[in-house]
């Protein structure tokens, strides 16, 4: 497929195709060895992060009750948490370009499970406000990312599969960190678990480690890029790094990716997946104060939601293997995966007994399952692998700012009709509207195009237009206007 020209990229765009072209010379041995390692890293911090999703509604819930907080600041606690986690996650690519994977990595481990045990010292809920919704949730989506982003230089024919493996943590962790987070809260109580939940968190700096940089592990790495083109990029480069600090590179790269938002395939793709995520989240949440409202009790709930996460695990695996055909596009199955939940949310609100339920519950699980595991791969297959970072860093703006106004929507409408089947409904709208959105990539690429090509044409004109003034300023010297800026500038 043809990529669009995205003109925030022009400055490194000769620097970034010669380090595609390497990478696609030496696929012979990036799909061996230490990128199944990175994998297992990978892997890991994916189940771990899944801790903080699991413990709040086990272990936060029930010390949230015994200090008797309000249900409204309860539910704020969570979702600032998770909106404080994609809006730092924007930083994501400017801090990877800047520092790299593995020290990214680590020190989000750092602040991940510095949250859980400042949060075992908790005595009120604004302190808990603080320790898990800002430090534990602003290192969430950078760990996830920073996992993510790895994985997909160390491989190319089994790039699929070797992402859905390390997303597939989070589907385990769903299953098996919440009978372990039940068992340590009886054991131990709430300061206890929260306590050995900052130890387990800590094995995230661990998995970090093993995040090396591709060209440690590549064969013939210094026959890198030849020409002259990388000379005169690495220079600039050189330069720029040289007269800047870090800090203000890091600015300077998160400003410019917010020059994306003017390609139209950049911004469908990035708001595509942030729209998807945000309403999965909202369904999650609002799921189990539905079935209470409907009769059914806390077991129930929980019974249903296990099994959402038990699907979820099973369609990650499953579109691992079937992403790896390589005629299967990855748009496509995306898109199926977000009305294949959009109909099964429809089918949640109809049943009335627990087997209805726990049977649509179990299909959103898996429809999430097969949309979350193909976000990276759907901005390599549609933008390409350079691409990969900047977007992933628009799109955790994009579902920051989405949870943020679908959240209070969702609790609004609920208010106002009396029932949570309305907000569910609503959520209905807005898988379809998301699905329909993916439908428009086709439209905007070819809007990028023709964008593109009325660029250079414009551009193509100038130089033209220029190459002539000049001819004739040459041609005939003294018909030249000695006080004209203009042909003193082209005179020099």
């Amino acid at each position: 497929m043809t990529k669009p020209v995205i003109g925030v990229c022009e400055v490194n765009t000769n620097l970034q195709d010669a380090l595609e072209s390497v990478g696609k010379t030496k696929s012979n041995n990036s799909d061996e060895g230490w990128g199944w390692v990175v994998t297992f890293g990978g892997f890991t911090i994916s189940w771990i992060m899944s801790i903080a999703m699991v413990s709040f509604g086990v272990v936060y819930s029930t010390f949230l009750q015994d200090i008797r907080t309000s249900g409204t600041l309860s539910a704020w606690i969570y979702t600032i948490a998770m909106v404080n986690a994609n809006i730092v996650g924007y930083m994501f690519g400017p801090l990877v370009d800047e520092l790299g994977w593995r020290t990214v990595a680590f020190v989000s481990g750092l602040l991940y499970a510095a949250g859980f045990i400042m949060s075992a010292f908790s005595t009120t809920a604004w302190f808990l406000l603080f320790s898990f919704s800002f430090v534990t949730g602003s290192s969430i989506r950078i760990l996830l990312d920073s996992a993510t982003l790895v994985i997909t230089h160390y491989f190319t024919s089994w790039r699929t599969l070797a992402i859905s493996i390390a997303l597939s943590g989070i589907g385990v962790g769903q299953m098996v960190m919440a009978p372990v987070i039940t068992m340590l809260l009886e054991e131990y109580g709430f300061r206890g678990a929260t306590l050995i939940l900052g130890g387990i968190a800590l094995n995230c700096c661990v998995a970090a480690m093993v995040f090396h940089p591709v060209e440690w592990h590549r064969k013939n790495s210094h026959t890198i890029i030849t020409g002259d083109s990388k000379k005169e990029e690495t220079t600039v480069i050189t330069t720029k790094r040289g007269e800047e600090s870090c800090l203000r590179r890091i600015l300077r790269i998160a400003l410019t990716n917010m020059k994306m938002f003017k390609s139209s395939s950049v911004s469908i793709v990035a708001s595509k997946m942030a729209l998807s995520v945000s309403v999965f989240f909202n369904v999650f949440t609002t799921v189990p104060f539905a079935m209470q409202q409907e009769g059914f009790g806390a077991r129930e709930s929980s019974f249903c939601i296990l099994v959402a996460g038990g699907c979820n695990l099973g369609a990650r695996v499953l579109t691992a293997f079937l992403s790896c055909c390589p005629k299967l596009r990855v748009r496509i199955v995306f898109t199926c995966g977000v009305f294949l939940a959009a109909i099964a949310l429809i089918g949640f609100n109809v049943a009335e007994n627990l087997i209805g339920k726990c049977t649509a519950l179990g299909l959103i699980g898996a429809s999430y399952g097969m949309t979350a595991s193909l976000y990276s791969l759907l901005i390599i297959d549609e933008l390409g692998l350079h691409m990969l970072s900047s977007v992933l860093s628009i799109n955790s703006l994009l579902t920051g700012i989405y949870i943020l106004i679908i959240g209070p929507l969702v609790g609004m409408i609920r208010d106002l009709s009396g029932s949570y089947v309305a907000s569910l409904y609503f959520c209905v709208v807005v898988f379809l509207l998301c699905g329909v959105h993916g439908l428009l990539i086709p439209a905007a690429f070819v809007m990028d195009q023709h964008r593109d090509t009325a660029h250079h044409q414009k551009a193509s004109h100038h130089q033209h237009t220029e190459h002539m003034a000049v001819q004739d300023i040459l041609q005939h010297p003294q018909q030249t206007t000695s006080g004209d800026p203009y042909q003193q500038r082209i005179r020099q």
